[in-house]
């Protein structure tokens, strides 16, 4: 991240991350509207939490199982979840993506969108298969990315709206409403980690991550 990001914006990141972290703390003991962790939401919800080091370990696929679980959602998940974990539940399993697929598969896309000087990308909500970004597509939508766009404030644009349409996807999961879209193969892009020229020219074109 301190070589992607460089000096100052990882500074700045490391800062809001610990600040997230105190304020997390403090909501345990004082009341504070804003919630700073997944873990806060499910704990004032009663809703139990685990930790697999693995989600694709056969321990943690037990668990599932036994659970009976409805639905997976996926979420900034580092792993490719295997067909045994995607074999659990009922209803499928689904993933937010921060791109209008299928263009943009793969990971650090904000940074990819602004490489390339796009001006409009958006949020998907997918199927998930046993491919990366490659399952069919439940919901998405476009939002425009403005001339002085950061990675910052692009993530800041498409979290939300990526919530959004979560909540409309699982609603229409469970209304057995959903009209999945293809998510062509041929007509997508694959994106991964930058290399230095990459993160060079997306610094020469005067783009930042801050």
């Amino acid at each position: 991240l301190f070589e992607l990001y460089g000096l100052r914006s990882f500074v700045i990141q490391v800062f809001d991350f610990m600040k997230a972290k105190l304020l997390n703390k403090i909501s345990y003991i004082f009341p504070i509207r804003k919630y700073y962790s997944v873990a806060k939401i499910f704990k004032d919800n009663k809703i139990p939490i685990h930790y697999p080091a693995n989600v694709n370990d056969q321990q943690f696929v037990n668990k599932l199982k036994d659970l009976e679980i409805d639905i997976v959602i996926s979420i900034a998940c580092p792993v490719i979840l295997k067909i045994p974990l995607l074999s659990q539940a009922k209803h499928g399993n689904i993933n937010v993506h921060g791109s209008m697929l299928p263009r943009y598969r793969g990971k650090n896309i904000a940074f990819w969108l602004l490489l390339n000087q796009e001006t409009k990308t958006g949020v998907t909500v997918h199927y998930i298969d046993d491919k990366i970004d490659s399952g069919k597509i439940i919901n998405q939508q476009e939002v425009s990315i403005s001339s002085n766009e950061t990675v910052d404030s692009l993530y800041k644009k498409t979290v939300p709206l990526g919530g959004d349409l979560l909540i409309k996807a699982v609603n229409l999961i469970k209304q057995n409403q959903v009209e999945p879209k293809a998510n062509d193969p041929i007509d997508g892009t694959n994106f991964s980690d930058p290399g230095k020229e990459e993160i060079k020219k997306f610094r020469s074109l005067g783009k930042s991550f801050r």
